[in-house]
C-alpha cells in the first residue's frame, strides 16, 4: 500500500503539473496567435483598405446579404477601424479578438487544483479506509473504484450545471469515459505484468 501510495501522489502531482503548465501554455499561445493575426489585418487594412473592404463584402453576399446592403453596411463599419478588424477577423478568420481579461495563469492553476482535487480521490481512500480489512480480502480497492466513480458522476454533474445541459447524460458521459480510460490502463498494466513475468510478485 504505501508503494502505492508515494508512486499515485507522485505521478498525480507531476500529472497535475503538466496538466495545468499545458492548458497555461496553450491558452497564451492561442492569444499570441490571435493577436499577430490582428496585427497583420491592421496592416492590410491600413495599405489596403479597399481590398479589405471588399473581401468582406463578398463574405457578407455569401450569406445572402445583397450587394447594395453589404456596401452600405461595410463602409458605415470600415469608418470605425478596431471594430471593423475586430469583425473581420471573426467574418474572415473566425476567431475571436481577446478581450484583455484573459488569465492563462489563473487557467494553468484552476486545471492544476482541479486535477489535483478530483485525481486524489481513489488514493486518499487507501488512507482513509487503512484500517478496513477482512479475512483474506482487503476491500481498499474496491472502495477506491467506488469513490473515483461517484467522483466522476459528480464532476459531470457539475460539468452539467455549468453548461447548463442535462446533468445526469453530463455524469453519465464522463463516468463512462473515465471508467474507460482507467480500464484500459488497468489491463495494459496487466498484460504488462504477464508478458514481463512481474505479475503477482513482491
Amino acid at each position: 500500500v504505501e508503494v502505492v501510495l508515494v508512486l499515485g501522489f507522485a505521478n498525480l502531482i507531476a500529472d497535475g503539473l503538466s496538466m495545468g503548465i499545458g492548458d497555461y501554455l496553450s491558452e497564451v499561445s492561442e492569444i499570441e496567435y490571435i493577436n499577430s493575426e490582428k496585427q497583420r489585418e491592421r496592416w492590410e487594412f491600413d495599405n489596403f483598405k479597399e481590398g479589405e473592404i471588399q473581401e468582406m463584402i463578398d463574405i457578407y453576399k455569401q450569406k445572402g446579404v445583397s450587394n447594395e446592403d453589404a456596401e452600405t453596411i461595410l463602409r458605415t463599419m470600415s469608418k470605425y477601424e478596431d471594430f471593423f478588424i475586430d469583425h473581420m477577423m471573426m467574418e474572415e478568420l473566425e476567431l475571436q479578438p481577446p478581450s484583455g481579461e484573459e488569465q492563462p495563469i489563473k487557467g494553468g492553476l484552476v486545471t492544476l487544483l482541479s486535477f489535483l482535487g478530483f485525481g486524489c480521490v481513489p488514493l486518499l481512500s487507501y488512507v482513509a479506509f487503512e484500517a478496513i480489512e477482512f479475512e483474506g480480502y482487503d476491500p481498499k480497492f474496491l472502495i477506491s473504484i467506488i469513490l473515483t466513480v461517484l467522483t466522476l458522476f459528480g464532476l459531470g454533474v457539475f460539468k452539467g450545471k455549468i453548461t447548463e445541459s442535462s446533468m445526469i447524460k453530463s455524469g453519465l458521459f464522463i463516468t463512462v469515459n473515465g471508467c474507460f480510460a482507467a480500464g484500459a490502463a488497468y489491463a495494459i498494466a496487466y498484460a504488462l505484468s504477464i508478458l514481463t513475468d512481474t505479475h503477482g510478485t513482491r
